[in-house]
This record gives structure tokens, C-alpha cells and sequence, in this order.
């Protein structure tokens, strides 16, 4: 529905409607549901920005893979989106760097992410209507990770993240949710003072807490 909305505020409801890709990963790689989706959410936001993108993830056979289903006009600027011959190569360039964040989050959020959110909260502050909701999750759903080592089926897992400090650690076991803002990684700038980003930040966190990181992501994000 909103694929249509977006193509009818612009006047583009014909030629191609959608776009799909897949991203997967080998079942000899050791990757749960919960990071698979961690992995695609991000991936979407950097392959294609302003652009609306449906997003699941699939556990129901040997290997963890996600769908992508893309709406063919920009909600910003209702451009049509243009696949050239070197698009899937691009992709797959982006999708490696995103998956080296995922695993290693601590030492790339600061090259990565933090850039981005840093702009995301000044636009916001100088009035702009910045949509906080997937970042939010990514910082919420990293948290859990990172905190209960658990995925949404109870399985177990290793935390693979060897930049994070003794300090990083104490704020991660917090039962204070804003207490993870103060992550190393992060502190480029006061996430606690951006007050529209820290509370959407927490609602997800508790959300997750209760519904799992799956449920939310369709529930909230999608």
C-alpha cells in the first residue's frame, strides 16, 4: 500500500513496480536469524537510500537468507530507481562491508554509523523531519545482542567483538537501557541529549526485551 502511495504521489504508476533481491549467507558461516536481520536492515538503508524496502528474513531451510522488495520511485524524490549491469556487483560490495560491521560492531559503528546518526540529529534539531526508527532498532537490536547472547529461538551465540572495553561491558550489562549510549564506540556525540532519537532508542529496546528482535522488526519497522 504505501509502494502505491509513494508511486501515485508522484505520478509514476507504470513501467516496473518493484525490484527483488536476496542476500544469504553459507550454512557453514556460524549466523543466526537475529544478526541476519541486523545485516539486512543496515545493508538496505546504505544500498538504498530513500528508497522504501521491504525486508524478511527466512530460516526455514539449510541457510539464513533475506528478501528485499523495493519500490521503483524514491519517496524523496520520486526518481525511478535505475539497475545498471554493475548494480549487483555494487550490492555485493556493500552487503560484504555491512556483514564485517555486524560481526566486529564496536570498531565500525564509529566509521559507519555514527556519521550519519551525527547528521540525522543536527537535521532534526534545525527542524528537518528526520525518521529515527530503523537506526534506533539497529542501536537497540545491537544492545540485545550484545547483552543477552540469545537469539529469538533461545539459541546461544558468541559475541565476536573484540574492541568493546571492560567499561563497554559495564554499560552493556546495565539494566539501564540509556546507559548503552555510553558505549566507546558511540561517543562522537551525546546520544542521551538527542531526546527524539534516545526515547524511540529505548521504546525499542523494551519492545525487543519482550517481543524478540523478529517481532519487532515486522511489527515496527517493515
Amino acid at each position: 500500500v504505501e509502494f502505491e502511495a509513494t508511486k501515485a504521489a508522484f505520478q509514476k504508476m507504470d513501467g516496473t513496480n518493484f525490484y527483488q533481491y536476496v542476500q544469504s549467507f553459507s550454512p557453514k558461516e556460524n549466523i543466526t536469524p537475529s544478526q541476519a536481520h541486523e545485516i539486512a536492515l543496515e545493508f538496505a538503508a546504505r544500498a538504498w537510500p530513500g528508497t522504501e524496502v521491504l525486508v524478511t528474513t527466512h530460516c526455514d531451510t539449510d541457510h539464513v537468507h533475506s528478501h528485499f522488495v523495493l519500490n521503483s520511485v524514491s519517496f524523496e524524490t520520486g526518481l525511478k530507481l535505475r539497475q545498471s549491469p554493475n548494480t549487483l556487483k555494487s550490492l555485493r560490495m556493500v552487503s560484504d562491508q555491512v556483514a564485517r560491521l555486524c560481526f566486529d560492531g564496536a570498531s565500525k559503528f564509529p566509521v559507519y554509523v555514527m556519521p550519519n546518526l551525527e547528521k540525522m540529529i543536527a537535521d532534526n534539531a534545525n527542524g528537518k523531519n528526520v525518521e529515527f526508527k530503523r537506526v534506533a532498532y539497529l542501536f537497540a537490536a545491537y544492545r540485545h545482542y550484545l547483552k543477552y547472547h540469545t537469539d529469538d529461538n533461545g539459541e546461544v551465540f558468541e559475541v565476536a567483538d573484540p574492541w568493546l572495553t571492560a567499561d563497554d561491558w559495564k554499560l552493556i550489562k546495565s539494566d539501564n537501557v540509556s546507559d548503552f549510549l555510553g558505549v566507546s564506540a558511540f561517543t562522537s556525540t551525546n546520544l542521551k541529549d538527542a531526546a527524539d532519537f534516545a526515547g524511540l532508542y529505548e521504546k525499542m529496546a523494551s519492545d525487543i526485551k519482550d517481543n524478540g528482535a523478529m517481532k519487532v522488526l515486522e511489527e515496527k519497522i517493515l
